[in-house]
């Protein structure tokens, strides 16, 4: 959806055109610098405000164009009129809205940025009780998801540029918070276990966390690529060692890497090395012979 500003938009009969063609997107009236409104169009038609679907708050008194935002060597707090600055800053390139960025106190607390087809590019939450931080690719797919509730959980999973996820860290028990959390995230992903069946893995997958546990992998296991997996990776999980010999038993692993401060894998780590001596195994950095 295209973010524009709305004094590009030209008018035939009351309708509105982008370039040549019925506008559909977002639009900014401005004035001084001052973001007077922000509407949504419709082939055309303007047909009701727009607030971003991602504001962890309601719409600030005030929203500005970011270039009125002054700062020492960019540094915060921000100010605004010599105040620190409360309220929701747009910056622009050229005709196009770029991102947004909500400050309290001249603080910093969310920020969405998107590519200038209006996709969304990033978004970051700076709440310290429930951080979270997500990327993503041109076409609507991820490129990173953290999220992090405070004494509670973290999830942090990356993906490769053919959109397959190559690392899963999981602390503490995000599957049982999330559904207390749905009015504060802001991101639909793996809201339940049983989401995990609609991943898509590489080759190459690093698996990492107390939340890594041999539940987590039975639900991996449904996983597209799953069946394609070579290397292994298993840092500090939850993982027993039974659990862990099967899984190479299922699969023609290449690699397996297990660090594991407990040592509670070493035992598993020799048996699947005697049982498939032709893969490579790293226990704890060390390569076991």
């Amino acid at each position: 959806m295209l973010r524009v500003k709305a004094s590009k938009l030209s008018y035939l009969d009351d309708v509105a055109n982008y370039k040549g063609a019925l506008f559909t997107g977002i639009a900014y009236f401005i004035s001084g610098g001052v973001i007077a409104k922000v509407s949504r169009f419709n082939e055309g038609e303007e047909v009701g405000s727009y607030v971003c679907e991602f504001l962890p708050d309601a719409v600030p008194l005030i929203s500005i164009d970011t270039d009125l935002l002054e700062s020492e060597d960019d540094l915060e707090p921000y100010l605004y009129h010599d105040k620190a600055f409360t309220g929701l800053a747009y910056d622009f390139d050229g005709d196009k809205c770029v991102g947004e960025a909500l400050y309290r106190d001249g603080i910093l607390c969310y920020e969405a940025s998107w590519y200038d087809t209006g996709q969304i590019a990033t978004l970051e939450i700076l709440d310290e009780n429930l951080y979270q931080n997500v990327w993503w690719n041109k076409d609507g797919s991820y490129q990173y998801v953290k999220i992090s509730e405070k004494n509670s959980f973290k999830l942090d999973v990356r993906f490769n540029e053919d959109r397959l996820i190559t690392s899963v860290r999981i602390e503490g028990d995000y599957f049982s918070r999330v559904p207390f959390l749905k009015e504060k995230i802001r991101v639909r992903f793996l809201e339940r276990r049983s989401d995990i069946c609609n991943l898509e893995l590489a080759s190459y997958l690093y698996l990492a966390g107390s939340g890594v546990d041999d539940q987590f992998l039975d639900a991996l296991e449904t996983t597209k690529g799953f069946g394609g997996l070579k290397k292994l990776h298993v840092n500090s999980s939850e993982l027993k060692g039974q659990r862990l010999i099967d899984l190479v038993d299922q699969n023609d692993l290449q690699e397996l890497l297990i660090d594991d401060d407990a040592n509670k894998l070493s035992e598993a780590a020799g048996e699947v090395k005697n049982k498939y001596p032709m893969c490579y195994i790293e226990y704890n950095r060390v390569v076991l012979a």
